[in-house]
Protein backbone atom coordinates (compact mmCIF):
# COMPACT_ATOMS: atom_id res chain seq x y z
CA UNK A 1 0.00 0.00 0.00
CA UNK A 2 1.37 3.51 -0.67
CA UNK A 3 1.73 5.82 2.14
CA UNK A 4 0.04 8.86 1.49
CA UNK A 5 -0.04 12.29 3.86
CA UNK A 6 -3.77 11.13 4.46
CA UNK A 7 -3.04 8.34 5.79
CA UNK A 8 0.12 9.87 7.95
CA UNK A 9 -1.92 12.63 9.20
CA UNK A 10 -4.52 9.98 10.58
CA UNK A 11 -1.79 8.09 12.03
CA UNK A 12 -0.64 11.01 14.02
CA UNK A 13 -4.27 11.78 14.89
CA UNK A 14 -5.12 8.25 16.67
CA UNK A 15 -1.58 9.08 18.70
CA UNK A 16 -3.31 12.65 19.56
CA UNK A 17 -6.43 11.20 19.94
CA UNK A 18 -5.06 8.47 22.54
CA UNK A 19 -3.41 11.26 24.10
CA UNK A 20 -6.49 13.25 24.97
CA UNK A 21 -8.17 10.23 26.16
CA UNK A 22 -4.90 9.71 28.74
CA UNK A 23 -5.20 13.65 29.74
CA UNK A 24 -9.01 14.00 29.55
CA UNK A 25 -8.15 17.52 27.68
CA UNK A 26 -8.83 18.01 24.10
CA UNK A 27 -5.90 20.24 23.10
CA UNK A 28 -4.64 19.44 19.88
CA UNK A 29 -1.32 22.04 19.73
CA UNK A 30 -0.67 21.27 23.36
CA UNK A 31 -1.06 17.70 22.56
CA UNK A 32 0.98 18.00 19.83
CA UNK A 33 4.00 19.71 21.71
CA UNK A 34 3.33 17.47 24.44
CA UNK A 35 3.68 14.07 22.02
CA UNK A 36 7.12 15.93 20.33
CA UNK A 37 8.47 16.48 23.92
CA UNK A 38 7.35 13.02 25.41
CA UNK A 39 9.03 11.30 22.47
CA UNK A 40 12.61 13.24 23.20
CA UNK A 41 12.22 12.14 26.73
CA UNK A 42 11.53 8.59 25.33
CA UNK A 43 14.91 8.96 23.43
CA UNK A 44 16.84 9.88 25.71
CA UNK A 45 15.94 6.94 28.06
CA UNK A 46 16.62 4.40 24.90
CA UNK A 47 19.93 6.18 23.76
CA UNK A 48 18.35 7.60 20.45
CA UNK A 49 20.05 11.20 18.82
CA UNK A 50 16.65 13.18 19.39
CA UNK A 51 17.68 16.13 17.70
CA UNK A 52 18.58 14.39 14.65
CA UNK A 53 15.76 12.17 14.43
CA UNK A 54 13.70 15.29 14.60
CA UNK A 55 15.91 16.63 11.62
CA UNK A 56 15.28 13.82 9.84
CA UNK A 57 12.05 13.75 10.17
CA UNK A 58 11.28 17.49 9.50
CA UNK A 59 13.18 17.03 6.01
CA UNK A 60 10.58 13.76 5.48
CA UNK A 61 7.92 16.09 6.02
CA UNK A 62 9.07 18.78 4.06
CA UNK A 63 9.68 16.58 1.07
CA UNK A 64 6.43 14.71 1.55
CA UNK A 65 4.34 17.83 1.44
CA UNK A 66 6.22 18.56 -1.98
CA UNK A 67 5.79 15.15 -3.53
CA UNK A 68 3.60 12.61 -1.35
CA UNK A 69 5.41 9.49 -2.73
CA UNK A 70 8.89 10.76 -2.87
CA UNK A 71 12.19 8.73 -2.89
CA UNK A 72 14.29 11.80 -3.39
CA UNK A 73 16.96 13.15 -1.00
CA UNK A 74 15.32 15.59 2.04
CA UNK A 75 15.85 18.84 2.23
CA UNK A 76 18.25 20.38 4.39
CA UNK A 77 17.46 20.63 8.06
CA UNK A 78 19.21 22.64 10.51
CA UNK A 79 17.91 23.20 14.13
CA UNK A 80 19.50 25.62 16.21
CA UNK A 81 19.12 25.42 20.45
CA UNK A 82 20.83 28.53 22.28
CA UNK A 83 23.37 28.93 19.11
CA UNK A 84 23.90 25.44 18.80
CA UNK A 85 23.67 23.79 15.36
CA UNK A 86 22.14 20.52 14.84
CA UNK A 87 22.15 19.41 11.41
CA UNK A 88 21.51 15.70 9.90
CA UNK A 89 24.25 13.52 9.89
CA UNK A 90 25.89 12.59 6.90
CA UNK A 91 27.33 8.79 6.35
CA UNK A 92 30.17 8.05 3.55
CA UNK A 93 29.09 5.22 1.45
CA UNK A 94 30.68 3.16 -1.02
CA UNK A 95 28.62 1.75 -3.80
CA UNK A 96 29.25 -0.84 -6.67
CA UNK A 97 27.56 -0.69 -9.79
CA UNK A 98 28.18 -3.33 -12.62
CA UNK A 99 26.04 -3.12 -15.19
CA UNK A 100 25.76 -5.42 -18.13
CA UNK A 101 23.67 -4.63 -21.33
CA UNK A 102 24.14 -5.19 -24.80
CA UNK A 103 23.14 -2.86 -27.96
CA UNK A 104 23.21 -3.91 -31.04
CA UNK A 105 23.13 -1.71 -33.80
CA UNK A 106 24.29 -1.94 -37.65
CA UNK A 107 26.68 1.74 -38.66
CA UNK A 108 28.30 2.59 -41.81
CA UNK A 109 31.84 2.77 -41.40
CA UNK A 110 35.41 2.36 -43.27
CA UNK A 111 36.70 -0.17 -40.46
CA UNK A 112 36.41 -1.45 -37.58
CA UNK A 113 37.64 0.65 -35.39
CA UNK A 114 35.51 3.91 -36.96
CA UNK A 115 32.21 1.53 -36.54
CA UNK A 116 33.53 0.64 -32.99
CA UNK A 117 33.98 4.88 -32.63
CA UNK A 118 30.73 5.10 -34.22
CA UNK A 119 28.45 2.84 -32.30
CA UNK A 120 29.97 3.92 -29.00
CA UNK A 121 28.84 7.11 -29.60
CA UNK A 122 25.52 6.25 -30.65
CA UNK A 123 24.86 4.42 -27.76
CA UNK A 124 26.99 6.72 -24.71
CA UNK A 125 27.79 9.81 -26.56
CA UNK A 126 31.36 9.62 -25.96
CA UNK A 127 33.79 7.86 -27.71
CA UNK A 128 35.39 4.40 -25.83
CA UNK A 129 38.57 6.69 -25.10
CA UNK A 130 36.43 9.18 -23.59
CA UNK A 131 34.52 6.88 -21.18
CA UNK A 132 37.46 4.75 -20.20
CA UNK A 133 39.54 7.82 -19.05
CA UNK A 134 36.44 9.57 -17.37
CA UNK A 135 36.45 6.35 -15.45
CA UNK A 136 39.78 6.14 -14.61
CA UNK A 137 39.63 9.84 -13.41
CA UNK A 138 36.64 9.18 -11.50
CA UNK A 139 38.65 5.89 -10.01
CA UNK A 140 36.56 3.59 -11.20
CA UNK A 141 37.68 0.00 -11.80
CA UNK A 142 36.81 -1.63 -15.60
CA UNK A 143 36.44 -0.50 -18.90
CA UNK A 144 34.09 -0.26 -21.56
CA UNK A 145 34.75 -2.79 -24.03
CA UNK A 146 33.12 -2.70 -27.89
CA UNK A 147 32.86 -5.95 -30.11
CA UNK A 148 32.94 -5.18 -33.75
CA UNK A 149 32.18 -7.60 -36.40
CA UNK A 150 30.92 -7.20 -40.34
CA UNK A 151 27.46 -7.20 -40.95
CA UNK A 152 26.47 -10.04 -43.21
CA UNK A 153 24.39 -8.70 -45.96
Amino acid sequence: MIRTNDLRARDAERCLNLLASLTGKDDREGHTTDLIASVGHYCDRHGLDFLQLIVIGVGHWKLEQTDPEAGGVPPHVTITIDGEEHQRKIKNYRATIRETRTFVTEVEAPDDEAAEEIATELYYGWSVDEINQHLETAGHSGSIEVEIEEAVQ
